[in-house]
């Protein structure tokens, strides 16, 4: 699948995420780089989805300046393979940079503020490095250089250049057909090799972003849209320029999804969990107003429909997870769906925090994968019980307790899912002190 792998970014000095596993859960005190592994991470695997379709566009035919050169590698002397490989990685690098890089860059430059500073970490002079690895089949380093993310390192597997070598062998390069056959056969051969790395994300995976405080964003979004259309009638009477703000990227496409959402009329297993959160949970439905283009509140019992501005806390936080469930994913089951979610405890009882969860741990069985931050002791001592009752698989399961470091923030080791469960280190000390508190306060 996929191996990302964050140092010396932003808060982060050391962060390794792997898409094997189906449940992640971030734990750690406030401003410590959970947000900043959860936007980083979303936006690689967003890129990565895209990158099958922008390679279809890759005109390998009009590199011909570094196509002749590796040739020249080929054809020309008698240590080759080493001038050979070093070119063709030249060659590569430029097809990344084109179909993927450019994007991320510009991604990454909106999220955090415009530029790359805040990605440099503050607590080591060690440059930013983002590790990418698609396991047997390709691995690159990305840093940055010139405010421009850079390819530093790439890594090949040997049978790609045997490939190309095993053509070369019967190729004449002093002669033009076969030359120009050869080069045909190796643009053929190098764009299946792109192509079928992002081809398998593209078919197999979907991204979804939750970010937090996801209820209030929604509702000040949906206002925002209906003031700017407003304006927009009575422009010629504003002298002032009126200025946009900009989204981080992983918010905007939170509030593009669930304003765009299309009404789906196949019943699948994703809109049945969406139902079991709306009977057991919300006591009600969540609906998709194709008209106002919002989600709405609806009880049919009592023939009550409100807008979510107008429901309790809890009903508008859980909403958005419903209408993801219900209107958003992909009915096809053997497509894993990622669920990026932030703090999914937020306004929530601590019964409705570990029914909630239970979901979660449910839904990974049916091709979900749940990426998730979470403060809540609640959630931590829950998914603890789902791994001891193993209903969630421990080897699937990736626990990221971060901590603090001279050096910046790191994961915990000793956090990692056993028999006897997940070691408390981070909600079990201020529980303890409060609980000193209290005796001392009695005494």
């Amino acid at each position: 699948m996929m191996k990302i792998h964050l140092q010396n970014f932003g808060p982060l000095h050391d962060f390794t995420f792997d898409l094997n596993n189906d449940f992640h859960v971030l734990y750690g005190k406030n401003n410590i780089g959970k947000s900043y592994a959860m936007s980083a991470i979303y936006l690689i695997l967003k890129y990565t989805l895209q990158a099958e379709a922008r390679s279809k566009f890759l005109n390998l035919y009009a590199k011909n300046s570094i196509i002749d050169k590796i040739i020249n590698s080929i054809s020309g002397s008698s240590d080759k393979k080493s001038n050979f490989e070093e070119s063709y990685q030249e060659l590569i690098t430029m097809c990344l940079e084109e179909i993927f890089l450019s994007d991320l860059t510009h991604s990454y430059q909106h999220s955090y503020t415009g530029n790359f500073e805040n990605l440099q970490s503050k607590f080591t002079n060690k440059p930013l490095c983002v590790s990418i690895d698609f396991p047997n089949r390709l691995s690159f380093a990305v840093s940055i250089q010139n405010q421009e993310l850079a390819i530093t390192s790439l890594t090949i597997p040997a049978k790609i250049y045997s490939d190309i070598l095993t053509i070369s062998k019967t190729t004449d390069f002093k002669d033009n057909s076969s030359l120009k056959k050869f080069k045909d056969e190796f643009i053929f051969k190098t764009n299946t090799f792109l192509s079928s790395i992002f081809f398998d994300f593209e078919q197999n995976f979907q991204a979804y972003f939750l970010p937090a405080s996801r209820s209030g964003l929604y509702e000040a979004m949906s206002s925002f849209s209906s003031i700017f259309a407003e304006l927009s009638k009575v422009r010629s009477f504003i002298s002032s320029k009126i200025e946009i703000p900009t989204l981080p990227e992983p918010i905007a496409d939170y509030f593009l999804n669930i304003s765009t959402i299309k009404t789906q009329k196949q019943e699948n297993i994703y809109q049945k969990f969406a139902h079991k959160i709306e009977q057991s949970l919300v006591n009600a439905e969540i609906i998709f107003n194709e008209d106002s283009k919002k989600l709405e509140y609806y009880n049919p019992e009592i023939q009550l429909k409100l807008n979510l501005s107008e429901t309790s806390s809890m009903v508008s936080e859980l909403a958005p997870m419903v209408a993801h469930l219900k209107y958003l994913m992909n009915h096809d089951e053997k497509k894993y769906k990622v669920i990026f979610i932030e703090e999914p405890e937020a306004h929530l009882h601590p019964e409705i925090q570990v029914l909630l969860t239970e979901i979660f741990s449910e839904l990974t069985r049916h091709n979900v994968k749940i990426v998730m931050t979470t403060h809540s002791n609640y959630i931590f001592n829950k998914i603890n019980n789902l791994v001891l009752q193993k209903a969630t698989e421990r080897n699937k399961m990736a626990v990221y307790h971060i901590v603090q470091t001279t050096q910046g923030s790191i994961v915990n080791p000793h956090a990692q899912p056993s028999e006897s469960g997940i070691e408390d280190e981070n909600f079990a000390e201020t529980a303890e002190k409060l609980y000193q508190e209290r005796f001392q306060i009695l005494d």
